[in-house]
């Protein structure tokens, strides 16, 4: 069974424009997860892979000014935990 820490840092920014204003905002996510999983190698050589991961991911807003911010205001918000999993197959050399 493996165990493994992720650590994800993601920068960028967006710009949009309604009825002539424009508006711009930076972001900036940091998040991370652990992922454990089982990988059978079979004697033919074929792989199974089952994994589960939980992680949590925070973004931060920051706007050129409050008229944006109220534009955009509580729509952009995404924050949380997210579960998924995974399966894979393969063949080992």
């Amino acid at each position: 069974m493996d165990l493994l820490c992720i650590i994800i840092l993601n920068f960028g920014g967006f710009f949009g424009e309604e009825d002539g204003n424009s508006a711009e905002a930076n972001l900036s996510a940091i998040g991370g997860g652990v992922r454990a999983g089982y990988q059978w190698i079979f004697g033919s050589g074929f792989t199974l892979d089952i994994n589960l991961r939980a992680s949590y991911k925070t973004f931060t807003y920051k706007y050129d000014n409050a008229a944006d911010e109220e534009f955009y205001g509580n729509d952009l918000k995404a924050s949380g935990v997210l579960l998924t999993r995974s399966f894979g197959l393969g063949y080992a050399f």
